[in-house]
């Protein structure tokens, strides 16, 4: 971000304050930009709930949307239509009156711009020291003060042009009261998690002091055991506090139910003769004696991204951490002695200051009429950029890298992206690898006031992202 310079015994301008203002409204924007997409529309907040009879009230919040710097003057300074992602701030919360029962209402937010706080300004009478004017030439006038972005809040039965969908509000005829059964997210409306809610439903094992931080686990957030590799748990209760697998844990087994008739049903009656565990690339020779197989495909996760440098330790920089690769079940009719080339996906590998490498896809097959079975690897993570102790960043978390292909598919995951990395005024969080079905994800991995980048962790357990690499301040 820029910052404005002011020199000792030098006479501060107008300009030189309202550019401050401006270089500070930029930064804000390119975080906002980071967080929902340059060209994205995003809310927060703005919460929707039961008010005294037919009413709501919307909690505090903000809108964020493309626009430009300064689509007028601003002070002295000309306007400037460089694109900005603008945030729209509602302050208090509000309550709307519903205006009637019987009908659907939408609840909507509509950003805009006004210059505010009007006052009648002192000003300085060149021809005349002693004297000052009331107002522009001794006018009287009154002038903005403030130019103020806000969210005004509004509910009608469609959503007028420029404004924001947030909850579709369903009175029943002769209802007296609003309970929340009659309130959703509107369609089309842009809500987004805070970042501490998203926290909660990232796939990582269950934490017994992060659960009691937040009040406990909500309902359907997914977890993966504590102890036991590749055992998963769904959450069946709000405010869940009991660790998965004790007597009356409100827990289920992610896979419970997945042996249905239908899957069943894709295998002949006989009995199960062996497993066989492949980690490197070959030919595998069906045995003798088997006629149908389950193949479990795990592609290699990617790197995390490394961190910039932090010469002086006067900033930080994180990185974000390494995709998970896809994973995919099938079953097929083989016979003896048939031969199946096997390709096994090397993880990703960190390079020091850059984007990870993406892991290798895994791969069986073709073999006989049957197309190749194929998981892509996780996609690296991207490198950090050093920000200084002052000011806040985050990098975006690599994409997702796509679904397996091929036939005879029962189960597959595609690969999952990487998580974003966060400094903020000297400090950074460098998050851990996305975790596949079959490994967790590499942890992150923080430096402190290292003098050149770093690269982001390699790969983590059997299709596990890399964990990402932060290099910050010094405490």
């Amino acid at each position: 971000m820029d910052r404005k310079i002011i020199y000792p015994g030098q006479i501060p301008m107008v300009e030189d304050q309202l550019q401050a203002a401006r270089f500070t409204q930029i930064s804000v924007g390119r975080l906002a930009g980071a967080l929902y997409d340059e060209s994205g529309t995003g809310a927060s907040g703005l919460a929707c709930t039961p008010g005294s009879g037919l009413s709501v009230t919307i909690s505090p919040g903000q809108i964020t949307q493309p626009g430009t710097i300064d689509a007028t003057a601003f002070g002295v300074l000309p306007a400037s239509a460089s694109a900005l992602p603008r945030q729209y701030i509602l302050a208090d919360p509000v309550n709307i009156a519903i205006p009637g029962a019987g009908a659907t209402y939408v609840v909507y937010g509509t950003p805009g711009t006004t210059d505010t706080a009007n006052a009648v300004l002192p000003y300085y009478n060149s021809a005349n020291p002693a004297q000052t004017f009331a107002g522009t030439s001794n006018s009287g006038q009154t002038q903005p003060t403030v130019r103020t972005d806000a969210v005004t809040i509004g509910i009608a039965a469609s959503v007028p042009g420029g404004s924001i969908p947030l909850w579709s509000i369903v009175v029943p005829s002769g209802a007296t009261a609003i309970t929340s059964a009659m309130i959703s997210a509107a369609s089309g409306a842009p809500l987004y998690p805070s970042l501490r809610r998203l926290a909660m439903r990232i796939v990582a094992p269950f934490n017994a002091a992060l659960a009691a931080a937040f009040g406990g686990y909500p309902s359907k957030t997914i977890v993966a055991d504590p102890t036991t590799t590749g055992l998963f748990w769904v959450s069946t209760a709000d405010n869940n506090l009991i660790t998965p697998g004790e007597s009356g844990a409100s827990w289920v087994n992610l896979f419970a139910g997945l042996a249905t008739e239908t899957y069943a049903a894709q295998f002949n009656p006989g009995r199960y003769l062996n497993t066989t565990v492949i980690t490197s690339s070959q030919t595998y020779t069906v045995p003798a004696g088997v006629y149908k197989i389950r193949v479990r495909l795990q592609a290699a996760g990617g790197a995390a991204g490394g961190s910039a440098d932090n010469t002086g330790g006067n900033g930080s920089s994180c990185a974000s951490s390494g995709g998970a690769g896809a994973y995919v079940e099938a079953i097929f009719p083989v016979t003896p002695g048939q031969q199946i080339p096997i390709s096994i996906g090397v993880g990703g590998v960190g390079v020091t200051g850059k984007a990870g490498g993406t892991g290798g896809a895994t791969t069986f097959g073709p073999f006989g009429s049957f197309a190749a079975l194929s998981c892509p690897g996780g996609l690296g993570g991207y490198a950090g950029t050093q920000t200084s102790s002052s000011a806040a960043s985050s990098i975006p978390g690599c994409p997702g890298n796509g679904p397996p292909s091929g036939p005879n598919i029962v189960y597959a995951v595609a690969a999952a992206g990487g998580l974003p990395g966060v400094a903020v005024l000297g400090t950074a969080a460098a998050p851990p690898g996305s975790n596949s079905p079959m490994g967790a994800g590499g942890a992150g991995i923080t430096g402190y006031n290292g003098s050149t980048s770093q690269p982001g962790g390699n790969a983590g357990g059997w299709g596990g992202g890399g964990g990402a690499h932060a290099n910050q301040q010094a405490a």
